[in-house]
Order: C-alpha cells, then sequence, then structure tokens
C-alpha cells in the first residue's frame, strides 16, 4: 500500500481517502490497468471553490468526490462498483475512514445491476456490430479489381444505314482464352487507345500480365480486330483507394475471420460484463477477479473462435440476465438513504478530526 507522501496532488482542499487499480489487472487478466481515487473534499474549500465532483490526474488516473462516489454506488454504476470491490492486492491505498464503505459494499448490489452491466455490455456489442458494419461496407466499397476492369473495347457496328462504333467492357466480348491471345500495339499520341490484333497464324502475348498491358510486336499483315480503351486515370484512382484501404485496415489491428472482422477487446468486456452480472444475481456477490480469466485472455490473443463469439454476442438478448434477476433474492433498489448519509458525514467529520491532530 502506498505511502501517503506518493499520493497524487489534487489540491490542499481534497483528502484522498482511497485508491485502486482498475481493468484487466484487476479482472486477471494482464498487467494493463488505470488508477481511480476517491476523495473527500473539505467543507472549506467547497464554500470558495464550488463542489468538484471529479478531477482528472492524468490519462490513466481520475479521482471521485465521495458524495458523487455514493451517488454512483446507489445507481448501481459499474465503474464505481468495480472500484468498491477491488481486489486486495489492487488497492493501493486506503485510509481507516472508508473501511465504512468497504462495510457496506454489499448493499448496493441491487436489481439494479441488471441494467447497469447488461447495458454496459450491449454497448460493447454495439461496438463491435457497429465496426463490423463499417468494415463490411468499405471491403464491398473496395472491392478487389483487376486492370481488365478498366478495358473496353472500340468496335465497328454496322447497321442497316450507317457505319458507327459502339464501346463495351473488354471482358463482356471476350473470354480468358481469348484475351490471352490478343496483341496489343500503341496509337501514337493518344493516350490509352490501342489496336488489337488476333490471327491464327501468329502468337501474341496477350492484353496484360501482372496487372499490366502489354504490348506485342505485330506483322504487318496481322488481322486487326478493333481498338482496346484503357481508363489510365480511373484504374491509378483505384489503385490508390485500394492502397489506402488496405493500409487502413492494417493499421486499425483488427483480424478477418470470413465475413466478421472483430476487435477482441469489445468480446472480452463483453462476456465478462454479462458473467459479473449473472454472479450478482445468483452468489449475491462482485466478484472482480474472474474465474474464466484464462478464457478471456485466450479471446484477447485470438486463440478462440472469435466469428463465432461474435455471432454469439451479435444475437445476445440479454434474456439470461432477465430471468436471473428475476429469481434473485436481492433488492430491486439501494433504499437506506438515510444510513448512507450518516455513514457520508462520520467518513467527512473523521477526516476533518485527523487534520485538526495534524494541525495541533
Amino acid at each position: 500500500m502506498i505511502a501517503k507522501s506518493t499520493l497524487p496532488n489534487i489540491g490542499m482542499g481534497k483528502t484522498i481517502i482511497f485508491g485502486a487499480k482498475v481493468g484487466n489487472i484487476a479482472y486477471g487478466i494482464n498487467d494493463s490497468h488505470q488508477l481511480k481515487w476517491v476523495y473527500v473534499q473539505n467543507s472549506s474549500d467547497f464554500l470558495v471553490s464550488g463542489y468538484k465532483a471529479q478531477e482528472t490526474i492524468s490519462k490513466d488516473s481520475k479521482a471521485i468526490e465521495l458524495s458523487r462516489f455514493i451517488d454512483l454506488l446507489q445507481k448501481a454504476n459499474v465503474s464505481a462498483l468495480e472500484l468498491l470491490f477491488s481486489p486486495d492486492d489492487c488497492i493501493v491505498y486506503k485510509d481507516d475512514s472508508f473501511d465504512k464503505m468497504l462495510s457496506l459494499r454489499k448493499g448496493f448490489l441491487t436489481k439494479q445491476c441488471r441494467w447497469s452491466f447488461g447495458a454496459s455490455a450491449l454497448a460493447q456489442i454495439e461496438k463491435l456490430n457497429n465496426l463490423n458494419i463499417n468494415i463490411k461496407s468499405n471491403i464491398r466499397k473496395v472491392e478487389k479489381k483487376t486492370i481488365l476492369d478498366f478495358c473496353y473495347t472500340v468496335l465497328e457496328k454496322k447497321p442497316e444505314y450507317y457505319y458507327s462504333y459502339e464501346s463495351n467492357k473488354l471482358k463482356d466480348i471476350f473470354d480468358d482464352v481469348q484475351i490471352s491471345q490478343i496483341g496489343l500495339s500503341e496509337i501514337s499520341d493518344i493516350e490509352g487507345l490501342y489496336n488489337m490484333y488476333w490471327d491464327i497464324r501468329y502468337s501474341f502475348k496477350g492484353v496484360c500480365e501482372n496487372d499490366n498491358l502489354v504490348i506485342s510486336d505485330i506483322p504487318k499483315d496481322a488481322n486487326n480486330i478493333g481498338l482496346l480503351y484503357f481508363k489510365k486515370k480511373e484504374y491509378n484512382d483505384y489503385c490508390k483507394e485500394y492502397l489506402e484501404y488496405d493500409k487502413w485496415l492494417k493499421e486499425y489491428n483488427t483480424q478477418n475471420y470470413g465475413t466478421f472482422v472483430v476487435n477482441p477487446e469489445n468480446i472480452t468486456h463483453s462476456i465478462r460484463l454479462i458473467n459479473t452480472a449473472l454472479d450478482i444475481a445468483d452468489k449475491g456477490d462482485l466478484i472482480i477477479r474472474r474465474p474464466e480469466a484464462n478464457f478471456l485472455k485466450d479471446i484477447l490473443s485470438k486463440k478462440q473462435n472469435i466469428a463465432r463469439l461474435t455471432e454469439i454476442l451479435s444475437d445476445q438478448d440479454m434474456s439470461a440476465l432477465e430471468f436471473a434477476f428475476n429469481k434473485s433474492n436481492l433488492p430491486t433498489e439501494y433504499t437506506d438513504n438515510a444510513y448512507l448519509k450518516l455513514a457520508n458525514y462520520r467518513i467527512r467529520k473523521t477526516i476533518e478530526e485527523k487534520k485538526q491532530v495534524i494541525r495541533y
């Protein structure tokens, strides 16, 4: 337990009474964590500066005032409850005055936890579904194409009264074998326009190789079958777009399992929240250090069938939580508000008395 001298500085008018490491280290998954603190704002500071419900110390360290903390506990707030039920080895500081809150903690476990933990789980599932929808949309938008998708034939059309020309995709007119037998020659000073040749007497290089158009040596008497127009600008724009998409997909740190691109963090949090809520309903206790921690570790390291877990969670309607809390003996909500106000007052009085002793 850290010494008072190393507690974070949140101002002279505030006294920290509790602090713990929260997050994956508390769940038993890995060492990543944040620090959360509970403090008492002194009455004199409140009168001068106004009430400060919370303080942000750093990106990974936040503090909450005792009255606000109690208010959140009464509403079965997930973060507040998890802090109050912190495992002993995650507690970094505890003033004796906070023992009163620890002795009350199971009383804050009510049927409201069904909604708070369930809503948090659904929020993670929603993130997962939105991520899948977003990435699937991008996959459809940036469909993998080849250079042949940008090549068009220009063929002579002979109607009854006049000659004209029409354009079609090369792939719609010729099959793969025929395309591999066609020879191309450039037309000077006209970018993207080529003569096309096919002749049983000669062997040509074909239209393309490795997504590049190729030029063949064309004999003078070879049979010309029309013109090819290559939409070079559109092809270059597409290649740029596809490279940006590919870079985005890799940098997003996701993994593609068939039709699913998922974030294991969202799956891990969803499962943990649901199982924690079921424990509250069945056992009347909030078990922070998860017994399924090894399973959750495997999800994060992608050793589990992520696609299957995603499908299961996407279909989750929270009916299991509803059933568990309906049969639970937990109270509907926290109702002993008078006692809680007294506890709040006594903690503040204890802190003020300690300061008086130190002052004199």
